[in-house]
C-alpha cells in the first residue's frame, strides 16, 4: 500500500476547509433564522396567552389612545399629561420575563380616565381656553367582541370549572376636545408697588410681558411674578411678600383682568464700609 504523505500545502487546504465549514454563510443565515423564530414565538406567547382568569367580567385592553378636536395643543403635549397608556408588546414581553421590568398589559382604569380628562382641561385653561370641553369615549373592537361572545356562548353549556378563559376585548380610548375661543387680557395691574421709588416703578412697568388683548396665559403671569421678584430682591426688598393673584373673568366679552398684589416691606440699603489696617498684626476692624 502506498503511503500518502500530507505536505504543508495539504494541511493548509485542510484548515481552510474547516474554516469554511464553521463560517459558511448558509450556517450564519440558519442561525439568524433560528434566533428570529425564537423571538417571534416569545412575542406570540405574549400576544395570545391570557391569564388564568375565568371570570365573565370583560377585560378591556387598550390598543390605542387618540385625541380629536385639538388644534392649539400638540399630540405630544396631550400625551405627556395623560396616564392612560397603550399596551406595548416589547414592554409586555419584558414584563412577562421579569415583573420588575417593562410594563404589564394596559387595561381600562376609570380613575385614570377621570384624571386624564381633568389634566387635559387644565392644560387648555392654562393657555386661555377657559371654555374648553373635554370628554372621552371607548371604542370596542368588533372582532374582539365576537370572540368574547363566542367563548361566553360555549361556557354557558359547561360547568364553571370547565370554562374557557375569556379573551381580552381590544379597545381604543378617544379624548374629544372642544376648544372654543380663547380669553384675552382686558387689563393687567400690580398692586402695592405704588410706594416704591419712581425709578423702580418705571422699571416695573416698562417691561411688562403681558399685553392688553393678548391671549390669557398662566405661564405669562408666573414670568411677571418672577420678574418683579428679582427686581425687588436686587433693590433692597428681600422680605417682600405676594398675595394671591386675582383673575376676574368676563364671559360676555371673553376678557380677563389680572391683578398681582405685592407687599414690598421695608427697603434695606448698604451703607459705606471702611477697612482699617492694624499694623501690629494682632487684629483689625471693619466699621460702617
Amino acid at each position: 500500500m502506498d503511503e500518502v504523505r500530507r505536505t504543508p500545502q495539504h494541511r493548509t487546504h485542510h484548515k481552510f476547509g474547516l474554516f469554511r465549514t464553521l463560517f459558511f454563510p448558509e450556517k450564519i443565515i440558519l442561525c439568524r433564522i433560528v434566533s428570529c423564530t425564537f423571538f417571534f414565538l416569545c412575542f406570540v406567547q405574549i400576544v395570545f396567552s391570557q391569564p388564568n382568569d375565568k371570570s365573565r367580567a370583560k377585560k378591556l385592553e387598550i390598543a390605542d389612545v387618540r385625541f380629536e378636536g385639538n388644534t392649539h395643543i400638540s399630540l405630544y403635549e396631550l400625551s405627556s399629561v395623560v396616564l392612560t397608556k397603550t399596551t406595548d408588546l416589547l414592554k409586555s414581553f419584558i414584563n412577562w420575563v421579569n415583573s420588575n421590568w417593562g410594563l404589564p398589559t394596559q387595561y381600562i382604569d376609570q380613575s385614570l380616565l377621570d384624571h386624564d380628562t381633568i389634566a387635559i382641561y387644565e392644560l387648555y385653561r392654562n393657555i386661555g381656553y377657559l371654555e374648553a370641553k373635554v370628554s372621552y369615549r371607548i371604542e370596542e373592537d368588533t372582532n374582539s367582541i365576537k370572540n368574547w361572545q363566542k367563548v361566553d356562548a360555549e361556557n354557558k353549556l359547561r360547568a364553571q370549572s370547565d370554562w374557557q378563559t375569556y379573551p381580552n376585548i381590544s379597545v381604543v380610548v378617544v379624548y374629544d376636545v372642544e376648544e372654543n375661543q380663547p380669553y384675552l387680557v382686558g387689563g393687567f395691574t400690580f398692586e402695592g408697588l405704588e410706594h416704591l421709588p419712581p425709578d423702580l416703578i418705571e422699571k416695573a412697568t416698562q417691561d411688562i410681558g403681558i399685553k392688553t388683548n393678548s391671549v390669557f396665559s398662566r405661564s405669562a403671569i408666573a414670568k411677571e411674578y418672577q420678574r418683579i421678584q428679582l427686581l425687588l430682591e436686587e433693590n433692597g426688598y428681600p422680605f417682600f411678600s405676594r398675595d394671591q393673584v386675582t383673575v376676574d373673568i368676563q364671559k360676555s366679552t371673553r376678557k380677563v383682568f389680572i391683578t398681582i398684589p405685592f407687599r414690598p416691606g421695608n427697603r434695606y440699603m448698604m451703607g459705606d464700609v471702611s477697612i482699617k489696617y492694624d499694623s501690629t498684626g494682632v487684629g483689625g476692624s471693619v466699621s460702617e
